[in-house]
């Protein structure tokens, strides 16, 4: 016994059809548009290459803070004109394990916030201080939050006779000095003169009382 063959209709041929027309009037690139578009892709590559590059420069060299102020005075001027700080500001992120993935961001890492364009240079070091050598390497390798060590901060020798303590805590010390101005590093000399004018003899007490 033969079988039988039992025709069934294609109910999707016509949506076939349609998707075949479509493809088949689907308009082409020209030939200036692939041109376009290779030039496209070759000026991206050639980019890459160069971001690449300048990342391996910066990169694994030890950067002190006045050439990153002079990087920024360069090369990354943008619409803020505080090269110093914004170099403060990098070198204290790049301390603590920032990465440099793309030269741009070098940039990004010295952007400033709106009240720390105007505030006091002391403030502005307590808030970013810097290495003790006011060195930095940036190695593009993820660091530990504990492995970094924390900047030390200096605070003025005056204690709380700081003429810009506040709070009773006197303010970081912004310069090589132990004081935080020269202002108060005069006022405490002074200070520590009158005090030995008008102290007693140290040994006066014992005098008195020994026997004569």
């Amino acid at each position: 016994m033969e079988p039988t063959i039992i025709e069934t209709e294609d109910r999707l041929a016509d949506f076939r059809q349609q998707v075949k027309d479509e493809a088949d009037n689907r308009p082409r690139m020209s030939e200036g548009a692939k041109a376009k578009l290779r030039y496209i892709n070759e000026r991206d590559r050639l980019n890459a290459e160069a971001d690449a590059r300048l990342v391996r420069s910066f990169n694994g060299r030890p950067w002190s803070l006045e050439q990153l102020v002079n990087l920024f005075a360069k090369s990354f001027g943008g619409a803020q004109p505080t090269p110093r700080r914004r170099a403060i500001k990098a070198m204290y992120r790049l301390a603590r394990g920032a990465r440099v993935c793309h030269i741009a961001d070098v940039s990004f890492l010295g952007e400033l916030l709106s009240d720390e364009v105007e505030m006091p240079m002391s403030r502005f070091l307590a808030r970013y201080p810097l290495p003790e050598d006011e060195m930095v390497i940036s190695t593009n390798n993820p660091v530990k939050s504990e492995s970094v060590k924390k900047a030390k901060v200096v605070l003025c020798a005056s204690g709380a006779k700081c003429l810009w303590a506040k709070r009773g805590k006197p303010a970081p010390v912004t310069r090589r000095s132990k004081y935080c101005t020269p202002v108060c590093q005069k006022s405490d000399a002074a200070r520590q003169r009158r005090q030995k004018v008008t102290s007693p003899v140290p040994d006066m007490q014992e005098a008195l009382a020994a026997p004569a």
